[in-house]
């Protein structure tokens, strides 16, 4: 297996808020033998860098920016993230895990419940009908989670987590289109308290800053068979920003309130496109619209300079003659 497609949204509340900011195919020369497009949503030609209409990156480019996330402490959620970091190749502290399918589980049960049938018990809503998407993943994943705080805020978690197990008996753990369970709190269900925010989030050993909520944030991860994963963001106000590194001047991923989603897309994919500009400039490489492949550039004189200067100076050290004593 290999990594296909990473897709990164955001989670923090406002505008932006589900927004996708990273939405990269990772580009491949290797002949794929079977795409799983049932289970990984990538249709053949996708990552040809000949006939992809997307955007494709290396996959170290892919791997530097979830790298940068886990060095800022980002706790990530999702559904299945075992499976995910290892076809990913990345190693993430168990402290920074936040795993719905561990959350959603009782310890004495043999079953691990889809995120299929969480979303539609939970959100009523039917998703992966046809096919998985790494950005509903994401989506949904994340909103489970909120769920989850929600009903654990109220009290009621335990309570509802014995319902799914015995709806899933029911249903055979399939959920049944556009039939949904009763909604939490139900009739006669205490509750103790109203819907959850998001609570401070900091790396151990930090304290949270009780002023400051924590900016969450959702990476999917498409391999060939299905993944997503969430981020969520350390509260410190400075490392907010959920993106791989500081905008360039005069552009900022906080769009206002009028502005439609549409637009801030558009400033978002500017952004990147700029970032990966300029990796692909210190990596020697031009940049190409999508659909193309990284052509490497000609060493500058000053590289040629810094490249080959090192062999000069052994080579001149090995001419020195010094006078005996």
């Amino acid at each position: 297996m290999s990594l296909a497609r990473v897709s990164v949204l955001r989670g923090d509340e406002g505008p932006l808020e589900y927004v996708p900011f990273i939405d990269d195919y990772i580009a491949t020369s290797e002949p794929v033998v079977d795409y799983l497009t049932e289970f990984s949503g990538i249709q053949p030609g996708d990552l040809d860098p000949n006939v992809s209409k997307h955007t494709l990156v290396p996959l170290k480019v892919a791997y530097k920016r979830l790298r940068v996330l886990v060095d800022m402490g980002c706790i990530f959620v999702g559904h299945g993230l075992r499976q995910d970091f290892r076809i990913i190749n990345i190693l993430v502290p168990p402290e920074q895990v936040k795993d719905t399918v561990d959350i959603f589980h009782i310890k004495n049960r043999q079953r691990k419940i889809s995120l299929r049938f969480l979303v539609w018990y939970l959100l009523h809503q039917d998703i992966q009908s046809e096919t998985h998407n790494s950005i509903e993943d994401a989506r949904t994943a994340l909103a489970l989670y909120k769920k989850y705080l929600e009903l654990k805020e109220n009290g009621l978690f335990q309570e509802v987590l014995e319902d799914i197990y015995s709806e899933g008996r029911k249903t055979n753990w399939k959920p049944i289109p556009g039939q949904f369970p009763a909604p939490w709190p139900r009739a006669g269900t205490p509750s103790m308290g109203s819907m959850a925010m998001f609570q401070n989030l900091s790396r151990p050993g930090t304290p949270a800053t009780p002023a400051t909520p924590g900016t969450p944030a959702t990476i999917a991860a498409n391999a060939i068979t299905a993944a997503a994963i969430a981020a969520l963001g350390p509260p410190n106000p400075t490392n907010s920003m959920m993106v791989p590194l500081p905008p360039p001047p005069g552009l900022t991923l906080q769009s206002p309130l009028s502005t439609s989603a549409q637009q801030q897309m558009q400033v978002q994919q500017m952004y990147l496109q700029q970032q990966q500009q300029q990796w692909s400039a210190g990596q020697g490489y031009s940049f190409l619209p999508p659909g193309q492949s990284p052509i490497p550039q000609q060493p500058t004189t000053q590289q040629q300079q810094q490249i080959y200067q090192p062999h000069a100076v052994q080579q001149q050290q090995q001419h020195l003659h010094y006078p005996s004593q």
